[in-house]
């Protein structure tokens, strides 16, 4: 070390410049490489457990999501407790586009343990439906009927083609028969 402090010492200033400037470059780069490497080799994976916190501002007034949406706070509680149908599973249209099966995934549970099926779906079609819920979604699915074909299956016939339907399908928010069916509309 004291050998190439002594060369250093020697150097003219612009070859002092241009030293510690190489120097300076060749830190940078094996920096650089060495994270580019560290990451290109890392997989980042979740640990399991913890707590999640999330921070609203305002308060709720319903989290039922067949009642609409009044605040961004009402939203992002229905979002984190429910599960739209698109997730639960895939539906095919028929080739006239009327009439669209939806299949649920197999072992859906809601958060109780209890079993997610058909009658779920049907069930919340029919909640939107009933005009003494008066629903902001009445007008959206005003003219779908549907059909439970068994315990994973229903199917949703409309009157015409409806190029949003498929969106609308995806995006609904199941409802626990269970629970939401002892309780009254009003």
């Amino acid at each position: 070390m004291a050998r190439i402090s002594e060369i250093i010492r020697h150097f003219t200033p612009t070859e002092r410049r241009w030293f510690f400037t190489a120097a300076a470059l060749l830190f940078v780069g094996l920096a650089g490489w060495f994270l580019f490497s560290y990451y290109a080799g890392t997989t980042e994976a979740p640990v399991a457990g913890g707590v999640y916190h999330e921070g609203i501002v305002g308060q709720p007034v319903t989290m039922n999501p067949l009642l609409g949406n009044a605040s961004d706070v009402d939203r992002d509680l229905q979002e984190l407790l429910f599960a739209s149908l698109g997730e639960l599973g895939s539906s095919t249209p028929s080739t006239d586009g009327l009439t669209w099966t939806m299949k649920l995934t197999d072992g859906l549970l809601w958060s109780d343990g209890e079993p997610l099926n058909a009658d779920d779906v049907v069930f919340t079609l029919e909640s939107i439906a009933a005009l003494e819920n008066a629903s902001p979604l009445y007008a959206t699915w005003q003219g779908v009927s549907i059909l439970r074909i068994n315990d994973r299956e229903v199917r949703f016939t409309v009157k015409t083609p409806y190029v949003f339907f498929p969106r609308n399908l995806a995006r609904l928010k199941i409802i626990p028969r269970h629970i939401f069916g002892a309780i009254p509309p009003a």
